[in-house]
């Protein structure tokens, strides 16, 4: 039924009730109510159409369940990474301990002086770990060990691999010696100054004067010098002390000297196969040079020049009379001659500068800063095995007369002693007794397994005081 129908008809039926009712005394008449508007009617509304019903699903049908498998975890990408890295680290601190195993016994080697033993120990290290933690010892090691044998150009290319590792003072200064050794003396300044600058030591200051006066550049030699002296006073000039006067030798105090000369004493100390500080000769022009020539005395004269350089960084000039005329001869004469002068210790030919080279059956020469040298007397003295000695002899005048000869010491070991060591001596005893008695002593300290001990006797009761004092004040550093 409609809203408005309903409304009609409960209005309608309120008032029919009202009006049978008796009316209330004096009561005000109500009006008709005002009829509501007829509402719009709202329309139904639509039904939803009917849904189709869904069937039924169908059973499914009823199988065997089937178990599900334990799977094995499967290690990621990541574990495989720290899994390599484990292992990777495991093998190189193996290799790390098999190689500083073969290092320390090389090590050993070498403080025991077998180099060779060293090297082999030093290239097992590098095969097994050529790239490990500290593997540049490896190379310093060995490079140092072909150093002690004189295979310096294998020193070289292991102490270059060391500094490519690790620049040390040190690794410079062993490969300067090494280009020292070999004549390059511009390599060695280079690295004699990167050590330097690292490690500024007197030795590496005196070194480097060494090839610096190899090369003629003698305001710098004497600038390192300086220095060296400034930082050790061993390494300063020689000073010789004021003689103090002492009584003069008795008359007869030998009459018997046990040799005629001392280079005739009977025993070949220094042979032709013993090692030789000489490395090589480069010739120089020609200039005029004032030359000692001992059928002419004094000369001016312009001789064949050539520049030797020794491994212990000295070098001489070799002045060879134009007489020679053929180069071959020139070149073959120079070559032996410094080789045998190689052969003297270090301290010998410092004061060498200059070698003179003549014809002629003269005698042989020193003092002057030089040696002098006639050929045919050469040839002779070589041909008795005595060249070697003779220059001994030499070049005791040269650099050490200026030193000793005078001093209040060897003056006194003179008097003490009271006789001499050969006849030659005894009657040159201000000019020949040092340059006789030293090659004594450096046969006796230093060859002494090629003197008998007979000999050894001989001059240890002949010239104690004067052993003792080359015992004092003469150091051959090894030679």
């Amino acid at each position: 039924m409609k809203l408005t129908k309903v409304l009609a008809m409960l209005i309608g039926t309120l008032v029919l009730a009202c009006s049978s009712a008796a009316p209330a005394p004096n009561a005000t008449a109500i009006p008709e109510p005002t009829p509501l508007p007829t509402a719009t009617a709202i329309p139904e509304p639509t039904p939803l159409p009917t849904a189709t019903a869904l069937p039924e699903p169908t059973a499914v049908a009823t199988s065997t369940p089937v178990p599900k498998p334990t799977l094995t975890p499967t290690p990621n990408a990541w574990m495989l990474e720290v899994r390599a890295a484990q292992n990777l680290l495991k093998e190189e601190y193996r290799l790390e301990e098999e190689a500083s195993d073969w290092f320390e016994q090389g090590a050993s080697l070498f403080n025991s002086e077998q180099y060779g033993e060293a090297i082999k120990a030093f290239d097992k290290a590098i095969e097994i770990g050529p790239n490990v933690k500290r593997s540049d010892r490896f190379y310093g090691w060995r490079g140092s060990s072909y150093m002690e044998l004189g295979q310096y150009e294998n020193a070289i290319q292991d102490i270059t691999s060391a500094i490519q590792f690790k620049p040390t003072a040190t690794r410079y200064g062993n490969r300067a010696v090494s280009y020292q050794a070999l004549g390059q003396f511009e390599s060695a300044i280079q690295d004699y100054t990167n050590a330097i600058q690292r490690e500024p030591t007197a030795t590496r200051y005196r070194d480097r004067a060494a090839s610096y006066r190899a090369l003629g550049d003698f305001a710098n030699a004497l600038s390192d010098d300086t220095k060296a002296c400034s930082l050790d006073s061993q390494y300063c000039p020689r000073v010789t002390p004021m003689p103090t006067p002492l009584p003069a030798i008795p008359v007869d105090a030998a009459d018997s000297p046990p040799y005629h000369g001392t280079v005739f004493f009977g025993h070949d100390f220094v042979t032709p196969e013993d090692p030789s500080y000489f490395v090589g000769l480069e010739e120089r022009p020609s200039e005029t040079r004032r030359m000692f020539d001992r059928r002419f005395g004094w000369i001016w004269t312009t001789p064949y020049l050539f520049h030797a350089t020794f491994s212990d960084g000295l070098s001489t000039e070799v002045q060879i009379n134009p007489e020679f005329e053929d180069a071959e001869e020139r070149l073959e004469l120079a070559t032996k001659y410094l080789r045998a002068i190689g052969q003297l210790p270090t301290l010998l030919r410092t004061d060498v500068l200059t070698v003179w080279i003549h014809e002629g059956d003269e005698s042989f020469g020193g003092g002057n800063d030089n040696i002098l040298i006639h050929r045919e007397r050469a040839s002779t003295r070589e041909n008795q095995g005595l060249l070697e000695e003779v220059l001994i002899h030499e070049a005791a005048h040269t650099s050490l007369d200026e030193y000793h000869k005078n001093t209040r010491d060897w003056l006194s070991a003179q008097t003490n002693d009271g006789q001499f060591i050969s006849n030659y001596a005894r009657d040159n005893p201000n000019s020949e007794d040092l340059a006789e008695s030293f090659p004594m002593w450096y046969a006796l300290r230093h060859k002494t397994s090629r003197i008998p001990e007979s000999t050894q006797n001989t001059i240890l009761s002949t010239i104690p005081n004067r052993i003792q004092y080359f015992d004092t004040y003469i150091s051959l550093n090894g030679d």
